[in-house]
């Protein structure tokens, strides 16, 4: 037994030794993988103006003030205050400002519309108008794979006073719809 120890220990370290010379344990230093790329086109957007927004004819109060709103869903006018509407003859027909959009069936869209505008007479005498949608996003409705649309309108309110001066207001505000 005493000459079968020193022996095995021999051998072992002759494993070892042939183990350590005939190679080396190399870590993998690189790998491969394959990813496919892809995309949808859509159609681009296309928003059209129906129509202005009109606040019509106003006839301006004798004393105090008056607001005149445009309801943005019905297109109707209310006339508060003191302030009165003129209809009928030349008087331009009240109206909400309307728009139809376009673009790939299926798509949700953001509608922006500001929240205030300015109406001058000339460059002059300013009215702020407050402005409100009837959207401000949703979903485009059509077939798959076809051109969707929605609609929507714009209204808007301002305030007029025994001193604002008589005349044609005019100012314009910027909708914007986009893909989100």
């Amino acid at each position: 037994m005493s000459k079968i120890l020193p022996a095995l220990a021999r051998l072992a370290a002759a494993a070892a030794a042939v183990c350590a010379v005939g190679g080396t344990a190399h870590a993998q230093t690189s790998t491969t993988t394959s990813t496919t790329a892809s995309m949808n086109i859509t159609q681009p957007l296309q928003l059209t103006k129906v129509t202005d927004l009109v606040f019509g004819t106003i006839m301006r109060p004798t004393s105090g003030s008056g607001n005149v709103i445009i309801d943005a869903q019905s297109g109707n006018r209310n006339v508060t205050g003191n302030a009165s509407g003129v209809t009928g003859g030349s008087a331009a027909t009240p109206t909400r400002a309307a728009f139809t959009v376009s673009g790939e069936a299926g798509m949700n869209i953001t509608v922006t519309v500001p929240g205030s505008m300015t109406m001058t007479r000339g460059g002059a005498d300013p009215i702020t108008v407050s402005l409100n949608s009837t959207m401000g996003g949703g979903q485009l409705s059509g077939p798959t794979g076809g051109t969707g649309t929605a609609a929507f309108g714009v209204g808007g309110q301002l305030a007029i006073s025994d001193s604002t001066p008589p005349g044609a207001y005019t100012g314009t505000f910027n909708v914007t719809v986009a893909y989100n």
